[in-house]
Parts: structure tokens; sequence; C-alpha cells
């Protein structure tokens, strides 16, 4: 049986922790504040490509950079050997370059935009459902869709994060707080007073915008 609780604690002059448990993973983020790694506050591309393709990212271990570099020579290897090398960049190794940012951008987009400047680290993301196909597209493992508990319970199985959604609902008082949008782009028909994920965007940077603080 899958148990998860999430606790909130602030000690004079510091910033909010929050204390998970999901089952037998306890996980404790000191210091949950997402705009310290956000100050900057812009949104643009990112740049996974060269990280992807050759580079060794700074928290990356060479064994898996190694293994990566190995993988990637060896599928090009085999598409030249095949005859099909120019398939392989055409259909892998260019989506990659081109497409893979921009999702990326896009999801990162819907998981903390307007909401990084939050004090509360129960409000720094959020999270959203929507049609299949948006889902397939943008969705991942469901660590986007369910973003807030994929931040709350790093080591939790993807697949276990919608059961998790579920108990937290029924049992953590707090959890009317947590952003939650219905359709990425638009709002759905089925659900038309919940905003979109661009809705929400919009209204908090606005928010922002007049105030100068965050929307709660």
């Amino acid at each position: 049986m899958l148990v998860a609780t999430v606790n909130l604690y602030q000690s004079e002059g510091q910033s909010p922790t929050l204390r998970c448990r999901c089952g037998s993973v306890t996980r404790w983020s000191a210091r949950f504040d997402l705009s310290k790694r956000r100050q900057r506050g812009s949104y643009n591309t990112p740049s996974h490509t060269r990280e992807s393709l050759a580079a060794k990212s700074g928290d990356e271990t060479w064994t898996a950079a190694t293994a990566r570099w190995t993988a990637w020579l060896t599928a090009a290897g085999v598409a030249a050997a095949v005859g099909h090398l120019g398939h392989f960049v055409l259909f892998w190794a260019a989506p990659l370059i081109v497409v893979r940012p921009i999702v990326t951008w896009l999801t990162d987009l819907g998981n903390h935009a307007g909401l990084i400047h939050n004090s509360d680290p129960l409000n720094q993301t959020r999270g959203w459902t929507s049609h299949a196909l948006t889902r397939h597209l943008l969705g991942g493992h469901n660590d986007d869709m369910f973003h807030p508990l994929h931040h709350w319970f790093p080591n939790l199985a993807w697949r276990d994060l919608p059961a998790a959604a579920e108990i937290l609902r029924a049992e953590f008082d707090r959890w009317p707080e947590v952003p939650w949008c219905s359709g990425f782009f638009f709002r759905r028909r089925a659900t038309p007073e919940v905003p979109s994920v661009l809705d929400d965007i919009v209204e908090r940077l606005r928010h922002r915008s007049r105030t100068g603080n965050a929307l709660p």
C-alpha cells in the first residue's frame, strides 16, 4: 500500500523546507527554493543539445557520459554499416538537436513559469492534465503532469505518481493550495472553470508585473 505525507517546516531566518515521505522513502529537501537555480528568470531554449550529443554536463559522471558517447557512436556505426546513416541523422539525430530542446522548453515553462519566485515551496511548481496527445508529447513519464509530486518525492517511481496524488488529495490539508491546471494550451471543455497552463502563467506574470509579488 502506498502511503504519502508532506509536511512543511520553516525555522526563523531559514527558507522553507519540505519533509516528504512516500512508503519507506523519506526525502528531505533543504532550501526547497527553485528560484535560486533560476534567479535570472529567463526562459530561453535549453542548451541540452550539446550535452545530449557530445559534452559532459557538470553533474554527470564520467561513466554516464562515456556510456552515452558509446551508445551514439555504436548507433551511428550500425546505421552506416547497413546503409542508413542518412536516415539515422534525419529521423533521430536531427530531431534530438531541433525538436527536443523546444519540447523541453515547453515542459519547463509549464512546470515553473510564473511560480519560481513564490516563497512557499508548495507553490513553486504546477501540475496539469490534458488530452491524450498533449500528455504524450509533453507529459513525459507523468513527471511533468504531476510535477509537484515529482519534486516532493524524487525517489518515487513515475508510475506511482497518480496514486500518490490521489492519497494526498484526500489526506493532505494543503492540497487545494497547490497549482493545478486542466489543459496545457487551452482550457478543457470538461473543466472550463479550471485554467489551462498558459492561462495560469499569464495571470501569474500579470499579477507579478502589477504588484511586484508572486500570486499566492
